[in-house]
């Protein structure tokens, strides 16, 4: 009976997606009423299916997937073996690929893939774009053509930007996940374990400090400026919060470089220059 079950329940789900046309499976998409096929001999056809096989998922239709090919090179001939097969049945194309292998002609078997043309991070303010103030928000990403780029890379986590200014509030939801940390240091033990000149700099380092003296806590306490700037240089994008940012996956250095008690003088001055 718990058997039964279970068979009932992937077919009231494989309806479901079926009606759909398309299935989502994490981050991958496919359709629900095809699959792709490589036969082991040339010239396949449905005769070369079982008719017990074709019958059970109603397979309505077959095509060569690459008709357009002529010429008769070894290649040609094996992008000739590959098919696409259309079925009736409410089966998730994912079992019938694992039935069809059976199959003494089938070479391989694979879901027919469908690809996003450009990627749209779900980011709040990217996805959503509510108000004027947003879209200005995100100008600058439209004007670098960012989503193209994110098409070819989404970052790495091994590439490290140092943010030069006024500290990074590590804590920051849309952050936190980029912040790197430095895997040679111990936190905490007041030893400079790798060996750079610099203690317990887990997140980076403050050369300015409180009053001109450095340490190694370079938390920005006024979010106003270093923390702006880190969140467009590789904010957690694709996260469902906040922005979306150039850096995507890239990690956060904190270099604090501006002395606190000093701070608003300074960063004056700098937005003058600018």
């Amino acid at each position: 009976m718990k058997f039964k079950a279970v068979i009932f329940w992937l077919v009231i789900v494989s309806i479901n997606l079926a009606q759909s046309k398309i299935i989502q499976d994490g981050d991958t998409y496919y359709f629900a009423d095809r699959i792709i096929v490589k036969y082991k001999n040339s010239q396949p056809s449905l005769g070369k299916i079982s008719n017990q096989f074709a019958n059970k998922f109603g397979i309505t239709e077959e095509t060569e997937t690459y008709s357009n090919i002529k010429d008769e090179s070894t290649e040609s001939n094996e992008l000739k073996k590959i098919h696409t097969l259309k079925f009736s049945s409410p089966f998730n194309p994912i079992y019938i690929i694992k039935e069809i292998k059976k199959q003494k002609n089938i070479e391989w078997a694979e879901p027919h893939y469908l690809y996003e043309l450009t990627f749209d991070p779900n980011d709040q303010v990217y996805d959503t774009l509510v108000t004027y103030e947003d879209s200005l928000k995100m100008m600058h990403l439209k004007v670098i053509n960012a989503k193209q780029a994110w098409d070819i890379n989404q970052g790495s986590e091994d590439v490290i930007i140092a943010i030069v200014d006024t500290g990074i509030d590590w804590l920051h939801e849309d952050l936190a996940d980029n912040i790197w940390n430095n895997p040679g240091e111990i936190d905490n033990n007041g030893i400079d374990d790798d060996g750079n000149g610099y203690i317990d700099d887990i997140r980076g380092w403050d050369f300015g400090g409180l009053s001109g003296t450095p340490d190694n806590n370079p938390n920005e306490d006024r979010a106003d400026h270093g923390t702006h700037v880190a969140g467009l240089a590789s904010a957690v994008t694709n996260n469902g919060i906040g922005i979306a940012s150039i850096g995507f996956n890239t990690k956060l250095m904190a270099v604090k470089t501006s002395i606190d008690n000093i701070r608003n003088r300074w960063y004056c001055s700098y937005c003058i220059r600018l």
